[in-house]
């Protein structure tokens, strides 16, 4: 299959994902108890350690800074938590905001990746490498 192909099942699976995602949370919200919502986290984090496959740093790297986010606002108990005083973050992260990280940010670490690899593999220019 073509990569044009791939692009747009990628694309299309992350729209519904995001369409889905908040209506799924807000009717698994009303059914389940906190002990089935702790065993929900354990096994979506379970999925993250089997996805990461030889880079664990990067897999407890990227499910940290998604549980720091979802922390931000204001929890079951009213007490707002790592709002910094301000109203905007009481009610937490919106979802464009982290839909538009999440794939801005992506984009941006293989943009450096790229970079990265590209200035290793180049030789280096003015040295010379004639030894007698």
């Amino acid at each position: 299959m073509s990569t044009s192909h791939h692009l747009f099942c990628d694309t299309f699976s992350d729209l519904v994902l995001f369409a889905c995602a908040p209506f799924l949370a807000s009717a698994v919200e009303g059914y389940l108890g906190f002990s089935e919502k702790a065993a929900l986290i354990i096994l979506s984090l379970s999925f993250v350690a089997a996805v990461v496959g030889s880079s664990p740093m990067k897999g407890l790297f990227a499910a940290f800074l998604g549980l720091f986010i979802a922390s931000i606002g204001t929890g079951e108990d009213s007490y707002p938590r790592m709002s910094m005083g301000t109203d905007t973050l009481q009610s937490g992260v919106l979802m464009i905001t982290a839909v538009l990280g999440v794939l801005i940010l992506g984009e941006v670490l293989v943009a450096f990746e790229d970079m990265y690899r590209t200035r290793r593999d180049r030789p280096a220019s003015g040295l010379k490498t004639s030894w007698k």
